[in-house]
Parts: C-alpha cells; structure tokens; sequence
C-alpha cells in the first residue's frame, strides 16, 4: 500500500497505516504490504536518534498491536537502531504478534549516509507459504504487490514471476554483452581507404598477405 512516511512523525504515520490496514482488512486482504522507510520517512536527517530496536521497540509493537486488532499481516518498513548501528529494516507482524524483519542488503547512494546494509536474507514462515521480503529501489512499482499475491495464494516457496525476471535479466544482460563485442570487433576491424566500409576477413587475409609481400620484396631492393 503506498503511502507517504512524514519526516521525523513516527507517531502520525502509524496512525496513516492503521487506517490503510483497516482499508485492507474491508477489501478482505490477508496481508499488507508498506513501503520502506514508512514509519520514520526516508532519509530523515534525525535517523540516528528516531531509530529504535526490533522488536522491542514503541514503532514494532504498535504494528504487532494492529495485526492483532485486525487479525492481519503487515510488512511495514522503519529505521532499525542495534548496538548504536541503524538499518533500513522491513518488519513483518501477524495476528500472532512478532513474525520477523529483514535488514535491507544494498543501500541507494542516499541511504549509504544513514544506513548500514545487511549480509542476508532471512526466510519468514506464513501459513501456506514461505516469504522472503526484498528490499530494493523501485520495489513499489506496478505489479509487485500482485506478485506477492499471487505467490502467497498459491503456496509456492518462491515466486515463480521473480525467477522468470531473473531468466530475462540474465538473457538481457548477454545480449548487450554480444552487443558490446560486436562493436568493438566492428570498431577495430580494417576499413577500405576514405571508406567507412568495413573489409571482410578474407579480404583482410589477402591485403595482410600482399602488404607482407610488398615488404619482403622491399627488403630484397
């Protein structure tokens, strides 16, 4: 659900996603989904002194509060504070209270001044399926949530549309890499005198021959 996290207002954006939960309840979700950074905002300049621990901290047992009134999922994103070290942490309660958290692994050039990345994923158990929340730049856009959805409903361990655009990624990421060398080889190849046509391998096999030639019979003179 996007939302907008206020700068350095923990206390109203909880009172925001709240009320979208409730919103996501009527609709007959079994989970929520919030952006990064929702509860303390992104980037606030006062990151340090607003983070808090995990799970013992006012924000997580708020959330674990809400869950439990609405007998709902929620994945809200906040500021992680663990020995004086904070991270862009995604928090994930259920009706049960406390699920887990996920510390985000990279950091945008403007995150790297307030936040220190994570080392792993951590699995978080569902009933009827296994979540693994990824943080990342542009993770709100159309069709993620879906996603998500989809793979929950479905019980699969892992999402069948991510490893599909990780194959396309991959497929993509070769194509520009032959693009690449076919560029090269096509800028260094020999071209025609005050022509910018390129000359075949043969014919360069045969200029290279008669060049050696013209040298040999140079050298003899």
């Amino acid at each position: 659900m996007a939302i907008n996290g206020l700068l350095g207002n923990p206390r109203e954006n909880l009172n925001a996603i709240e009320h979208r939960a409730k919103q996501a309840k009527q609709a007959e979700s079994d989970l929520a989904l919030f952006p990064e950074l929702v509860v303390h905002g992104h980037c606030s300049p006062d990151t340090w002194y607003q983070a808090e621990p995990v799970p013992n901290g006012p924000s997580t047992e708020r959330l674990c509060r809400i869950s439990r009134d609405l007998d709902l999922f929620l994945s809200v994103g906040l500021s992680e504070k663990e020995n004086d070290i904070v991270y862009n942490t995604q928090v994930l309660t259920g009706p049960n209270g406390f699920i887990g958290a996920q510390r985000k692994l990279h950091m945008s050039r403007d995150e790297a001044l307030f936040y220190t990345g994570a080392k792993q994923v951590l699995p978080a158990a569902l009933p009827g399926a296994r979540l693994r929340e990824r943080l990342f730049r542009g993770g709100l856009q159309p069709g993620g949530q879906g996603r998500v959805r989809r793979h929950l409903s479905k019980g699969q361990r892992k999402p069948t549309a991510s490893r599909g655009r990780l194959r396309d990624l991959r497929s993509s990421r070769r194509r520009r890499g032959a693009n690449r060398r076919n560029v090269h080889s096509r800028r260094n190849a020999p071209r025609r005198p005050g022509s910018r046509e390129t000359i075949g391998s043969a014919e360069q096999t045969e200029l290279r021959a008669a060049a050696s030639k013209a040298r040999t019979v140079q050298g003899n003179q």
